[in-house]
């Protein structure tokens, strides 16, 4: 899309010089010129979840305050690059082993419980639901710092059709839908909804099950980070194979 504006840009400069159009009121040409920048930089905007924008850097993303306070009082991030994050319950917050050999780092949210101040996980505010939350991070080659790349947020799959609705309030139209069929291990078959809106940069993709019937799962995506972490993984299954 970028380049075919360019290509109007262009375009429309070699016909002005050739006396080929009229140009209108400056004021106004630069108005639209504005409008047409803004709107640009809107659609070219990572994805968020709540005050969480895919792409910031981890340093930033600790020093975000946690904002469903009413919930979970105090409630912090535990990254698996802590060295509280060996013991439990904050463990929960390391990523697969392979996801840790491709550099990723992984965040989830606790609070201390009032009556002995006993960690729990928090989770983060998703419609009306609240949902545990896993932050992930990996550093490009080129950068100095570990950035967002993928948020993932599971929920009950009954909320999945209420949650999407609203989804689409504020996003629009997905991107694309399509339905694939899933068995249970007692051979009943369901029909797995997903659910993708795309920018240039990122993603949402929203599926109806997970892991399980029970559980549904939506993904954020950072795409120039998720293909760092995409080739990072490659690169990690080759080294496996060779052990085979």
């Amino acid at each position: 899309m970028l380049k075919f504006i360019r290509y109007i840009t262009a375009l429309a400069g070699i016909l002005l010089a050739a006396g080929l159009i009229i140009t209108g009121p400056p004021a106004q040409a630069q108005t639209k010129a504005r409008k047409s920048e803004k709107t640009e930089k809107i659609e070219d905007q990572a994805y968020s979840r709540r005050d969480y924008r895919l792409g910031i850097t981890l340093s930033e993303f600790r020093a975000i305050p946690y904002p469903d306070q009413q919930h979970w009082p105090n409630a912090y991030p535990v990254c698996s690059d802590e060295a509280r994050a060996k013991d439990s319950p904050f463990w929960d917050a390391d990523p697969p082993a392979r996801f840790k050999k491709a550099g990723v780092v992984g965040c989830l949210f606790f609070y201390n419980d009032k009556a002995g101040g006993r960690p729990w996980g928090a989770g983060l505010g998703l419609d009306d639901l609240r949902p545990i939350t896993r932050f992930l991070f990996i550093k490009a080659d080129t950068d100095s710092e570990l950035r967002l790349f993928w948020i993932v947020t599971e929920g009950p799959a009954a909320e999945y059709d209420r949650v999407m609705a609203t989804f689409t309030t504020a996003y629009g139209k997905p991107s694309s839908q399509t339905n694939d069929a899933v068995q249970n291990r007692m051979g009943a078959v369901f029909q797995n909804t997903t659910i993708r809106w795309d920018n240039s940069v990122s993603y949402i993709e929203a599926h109806r099950y997970a892991d399980s019937i029970q559980r549904f799962q939506i993904n954020h995506g950072y795409k120039p980070l998720m293909k760092v972490f995409n080739q990072r993984i490659d690169q990690v299954n080759a080294e496996a194979a060779k052990k085979l």
